[in-house]
């Protein structure tokens, strides 16, 4: 799948665009219901993850370059992701407990607040492997031109 510069993948035809458009607003919703409710039920952030980056790239098959997400986009939210993840585990910290561990009044908002992240730093990491792997340029000529160079061969 290797591109020129200025060639822009086209997508699928209409009619898998069309079932694709109605679709995947449903698979991100169910995404974030499972992220939601990790703490709560079976099934976890890293699952809800996998499934917000799995409607983005049925997105990015069926519509082409149009929605495809930046590289150093996809390496801020998988940062972020992390250091909100780092940041509720230190709360029980603050309080003289473990890492991870919290306090009873807001252990369910802290609880989300791990599942937040782990989701974020998932989807986002998923993404960028498929981005990455895809080897298609995202602005050529532009500020993105440094890494994707550093990943052509």
């Amino acid at each position: 799948m290797n591109q020129t510069a200025g060639e822009k993948i086209a997508g699928m035809g209409p009619v898998a665009r069309s079932i694709s458009s109605l679709l995947v607003p449903f698979i991100l919703l169910f995404g974030i219901h499972m992220a939601a409710s990790s703490h709560h039920e079976p099934g976890g952030a890293v699952e809800a993850g996998i499934i917000i980056a799995a409607g983005y790239v049925l997105a990015m098959l069926a519509f082409g370059s149009r929605v495809l997400a930046r590289p150093r986009g996809l390496m801020l939210l998988t940062c972020l992701g992390a250091l909100i993840f780092i940041g509720a585990g230190m709360a029980g910290m603050m309080t003289g407990n473990a890492f991870l561990t919290s306090f009873s009044v807001m252990n369910v908002k802290l609880a989300l607040l791990i599942e937040i992240g782990i989701t974020l730093a998932s989807a986002s990491a998923l993404l960028l492997l498929v981005v990455v792997m895809s080897n298609v340029r995202v602005q050529p000529g532009g500020k993105d031109d440094e890494f994707e160079s550093a990943i052509e061969e």
